[in-house]
């Protein structure tokens, strides 16, 4: 989590603890939209570990494009500052790709994108 501090708002990661104590929890509507977006590329089941890195990657798209279902598109388009790798492949791949996405979104959300 300190990894996100100064990245993703406060606001934005005070979600509810799920019963397991990991961390926040997605909303279950949330949650789904991994596992489709996962379906759509054809990926695997997510692990454990790649959907704890790509919880709070969703949020901060839904928070910053407002809508679930330009997020989605987000996290499904290449990006020219991924090297052209989608921003969902790339965060689930390892928590730097993560970090680099969250990145990205801040950026977007405050208009410092270049």
């Amino acid at each position: 989590m300190l990894a996100l501090q100064g990245t993703v708002p406060r606001g934005t990661l005070n979600f509810e603890t799920g019963p397991d104590e990991r961390g926040p929890a997605l909303p279950p509507h949330l949650d789904q939209i991994l596992d489709e977006i996962a379906q759509t590329l054809g990926a695997a089941p997510l692990s454990d570990e790649a959907r704890t890195r790509l919880e709070p990657v969703l949020v901060a798209a839904v928070d910053t494009w407002r809508l679930e279902e330009e997020a989605r598109a987000f996290l499904l388009r290449p990006h020219m500052l991924l090297d052209d790798a989608t921003p969902f492949a790339l965060a689930s791949a390892s928590p730097k790709g993560a970090e680099r996405v969250l990145r990205i979104l801040g950026r977007l959300k405050y208009g410092t994108a270049s």
